[in-house]
């Protein structure tokens, strides 16, 4: 089930993200952009207050999604609030999601943010933007107020590192 979970939301987010890519190339965002991204978040959500910004975020073809990069929104318990490529997503509870490889998603996305504040977590295997493909990625993450950790990922290929 657990499996079955994350090749839908995995799918989803690829197939919306792709349509995005059509319209805007198919350039691969980097690790700085991602960085970018994740700052550019945290300061809406200190400027225009939490709801606000989860609501900006789910609407698709925001600024929170360039390309191949998009934001997505976790609460500590697990819980998917908002991701870029889907609009009214959350809160959806996959703390135990697994990839393909069974490495933890958002289970270990939470525990780097709560023992670093920020970071990069992966890799990990997710769908490709570009098409029905899974490809290695990593993930940088940010404490974004109590509770909350602001994410964006950068594909690797088909290399883990």
């Amino acid at each position: 089930m657990k499996k079955t979970l994350f090749l839908l939301l995995s799918g989803c987010a690829a197939l919306l993200a792709g349509v995005a890519n059509c319209a805007h190339g198919a350039e691969r965002g980097t690790e700085e952009q991602a960085r970018a991204m994740v700052e550019r978040t945290l300061a809406a959500f200190a400027s225009s207050g939490v709801e606000a910004t989860l609501t900006a975020i789910n609407k698709p073809g925001s600024a929170f999604q360039k390309n191949d990069l998009f934001v997505f929104v976790y609460d500590y318990e697990g819980g998917l609030l908002a991701l870029a490529t889907r609009e009214k997503i959350g809160p959806k509870r996959i703390i135990a999601m697994s990839d393909l490889d069974g490495a933890p998603l958002a289970d270990g996305l939470v525990r780097m943010v709560r023992r670093d504040k920020r970071g990069w977590y992966g890799p990990y295997r997710f769908a490709d933007t570009r098409g029905p493909t899974f490809e290695y990625k990593k993930a940088y993450c940010e404490q974004a107020g109590v509770g909350l950790l602001a994410c964006v990922g950068v594909y690797l290929g088909d290399q883990k590192n």
